[in-house]
């Protein structure tokens, strides 16, 4: 890929704008989103359909991440106050926010909360990383995650273990507006046509990693 690159690079930019524009990927059922979190995913794989031989991309959908790196250079969440669960409970066990809502807890799922993928950053890099070998027109799609869903329970309680903090929780019946019971990411495709999966499968690490991160850079960064 390096000497396409380095020969005409324009062809191989739009990797790295797709990147940055996927935030979470679900398997619509209809011609469009449900929920607003949806659109900034799904608006790009409508428009990123280039001409033949214009453009070679790979189209990536990732789960909700969360973890940091080793180094601590790289988190799941660069600023302080956030309504998504992994960065709102850390900003409750810190002390940013008097509590943590979980929004809907009537979803036929185990114990009536959402159910969701959790993929970790380095993980969402190694994947990037693959996927940027495999470029093409039209684009292939592939999901990123661990492949296995974790309810907002589990995790919010797997928070608390890793932080050592009480965190107070207000269980709110209501759900969001077109938020799905459960959801988490099919890996069959990116495993068996790159041979990439997940290392960090398990939730309370990606947590203790992200804690680390959170503890030492509590206003982000």
């Amino acid at each position: 890929m390096s000497d396409r690159w380095h020969r005409d690079p324009l062809r191989y930019l739009a990797f790295a704008a797709i990147v940055s524009t996927v935030v979470y990927y679900v398997h619509f059922s209809g011609p469009s989103p449900t929920a607003p979190y949806e659109i900034p995913d799904f608006n790009p794989r409508e428009l990123l359909q280039p001409e033949p031989g214009a453009m070679h991309i790979v189209v990536t959908g990732g789960a909700g991440y969360i973890g940091s790196h080793a180094a601590m250079v790289l988190a799941g969440q660069g600023h302080a106050i956030t309504s998504r669960i992994s960065g709102a409970c850390m900003d409750a066990a810190l002390g940013l926010v008097d509590s943590l809502t979980v929004k809907g807890t009537k979803h036929p799922t185990e114990d009536g909360t959402c159910v969701r993928d959790y993929v970790h950053v380095m993980d969402l890099v190694s994947a990037h990383v693959t996927g940027v070998r495999h470029l093409a027109n039209p684009p292939p799609l592939f999901n990123i995650g661990t492949g296995k869903g974790v309810s907002v329970k589990q995790f919010v309680d797997a928070c608390r273990k890793v932080t050592g903090r009480e965190i107070k929780v207000v269980m709110q019946e209501e759900a969001r507006p077109g938020d799905y019971a459960a959801v988490w990411s099919e890996v069959g495709k990116i495993k068996r046509e790159l041979g990439w999966s997940a290392n960090y499968t398990d939730v309370e690490e990606g947590l203790r990693h992200a804690w680390r991160w959170r503890e030492a850079h509590p206003n982000g960064y």
